[in-house]
Formats: C-alpha cells, sequence, structure tokens
C-alpha cells in the first residue's frame, strides 16, 4: 500500500479495510486478519494495545464470542 502523507496511517488502513468490505472481498461474518497480520501485510509496526480496528468507527468492539478476533460487521 502506498501511504500518503496527508492522512494518519491509521486511518488509511481503516480505510482500506471498509473498501474491502463495501466491494465484497471481506464477508459479513467473517473474521478479519489479526492486528499483527494486517501489520505485516502493510508494512508497519503493530501497536502495544490495539483498543480496536479503525473500521469500527466507535461502534464497539467486532470480536468473536471467545473475544480473540474481531469480526466484519453485519
Amino acid at each position: 500500500m502506498d501511504f500518503q502523507n496527508d492522512q494518519p496511517i491509521y486511518i488509511q488502513i481503516g480505510t482500506f479495510i471498509k473498501e474491502q468490505i463495501i466491494n465484497g472481498t471481506i464477508k459479513p461474518g467473517e473474521k478479519l486478519p489479526s492486528v499483527r497480520e494486517y501489520a505485516v501485510l502493510f508494512e508497519v509496526s503493530p501497536p502495544h494495545d490495539p483498543p480496536d480496528y479503525p473500521v469500527s468507527g466507535g461502534g464497539g468492539n467486532h470480536r468473536d464470542p471467545e473475544g480473540h478476533r474481531q469480526l466484519c460487521p453485519t
């Protein structure tokens, strides 16, 4: 991904994930890659304590019943 300087990287990654959801690459209810997997994909450092994916928009965590991995919003 070619990051732009006019926006924070986490916003750009969140936009990328939202676009994948909108275009159907990520299906509703599908497990999202882990934050660390996204960090490897985008070649960025993973946060030490990630609070949530940036796609949540403040709508709460999208986690599976065990609370481990986040799910694509339905």
